[in-house]
């Protein structure tokens, strides 16, 4: 077991998850640790970053990282008290992204444009860490538009159909213990209505977030796939940040990186508070 496997091991055995959730104003829940992660020495995980672009690279294909906020970083103005000071999370994170774009690795940040749909869009759920069907969507559509500028597109040939899923909110299980609770929540339907072009084909590797809704064709890939008209596979790991390196090295040994165009490596903030697995 690599390094940073047993470092997320021993933090889930020692942990009373319930002391993790935070609660806020008007309803909402957070993740406790999200809030403190900011204000700790993270550990550099920019040679990890760019080791991965090196893997992308060498089979012939591009990578491109998105990292997903966190729903404090979206709605802090729902928490009781800043401890720390928001200002502290906004310094924390710009270092962050400002040493992902020094590796010259292709990234996209995606909190600005989470900032300004929020006034018009529900991007999370009041009691869960993960983001909305709405987020998804749009969170695909700005990676859709930045990889058609690098010349990754095919025909348009899919719908978007509303509808409802529902959902057990991991906030509100952890802090009350309930299995058992399902919210409903709106969300966007892509059905495909012709097949989407294979040659310009683009991989998917990311956390939880793109696992979310993968049942009814309403998660990332398939709203990927919608705006760019590629054909789009998705790959998802726990721990999608620590782990995402050793996935792409096994893609590579495996000689299956080789028939993308392009990999996005798509994972929430949070996941820096641990060092990316290089090995």
């Amino acid at each position: 077991m690599q390094a940073a496997t047993l470092v997320l091991v021993a933090f889930a055995l020692v942990t009373n998850w319930r002391q993790y959730v935070l609660q806020g104003t008007n309803g909402w829940l957070y993740y406790r640790e999200t809030l403190q992660c900011f204000v700790k020495k993270l550990p550099d995980n920019t040679s990890a970053i760019s080791k991965a672009d090196s893997v992308c690279k060498s089979a012939g294909t591009r990578l491109t990282v998105v990292t997903v906020p966190s729903s404090i970083e979206v709605y802090p103005e729902y928490l009781l008290h800043f401890d720390p000071p928001i200002a502290d999370i906004w310094w924390a994170r710009s270092g962050i992204v400002k040493r992902i774009r020094s590796a010259g690795v292709d990234y996209i940040d995606l909190l600005p444009a989470f900032r300004e749909e929020k006034k018009k869009s529900v991007l999370y759920e009041k009691l869960d860490t993960h983001w909305s069907s709405a987020a998804s969507c749009l969170s695909a559509k700005i990676v859709a538009e930045h990889l058609n500028a690098a010349g990754l597109s095919g025909p348009n040939r899919y719908r978007l159909k509303d509808s409802t899923a529902q959902f057990n909110p991991d906030l509100y299980r952890i802090k009350f213990d309930n299995d058992t609770f399902l919210a409903i929540t709106p969300i966007r339907v892509v059905v495909p209505e012709t097949i989407s072009d294979d040659s310009s084909r683009i991989l998917v590797i990311g956390d939880s977030h793109t696992a979310l809704f993968m049942n009814s064709n309403a998660h990332f890939a398939a709203h990927v796939e919608l705006y760019t008209g590629c054909k789009v596979d998705c790959f998802r790991i726990i721990n999608g940040g620590v782990l995402g390196f050793e996935k792409l090295k096994e893609l590579l040994n495996k000689g299956v990186l080789r028939k993308y165009k392009r990999v996005v490596w798509i994972f929430a903030d949070r996941a820096f508070m641990f060092p990316f697995e290089t090995e």
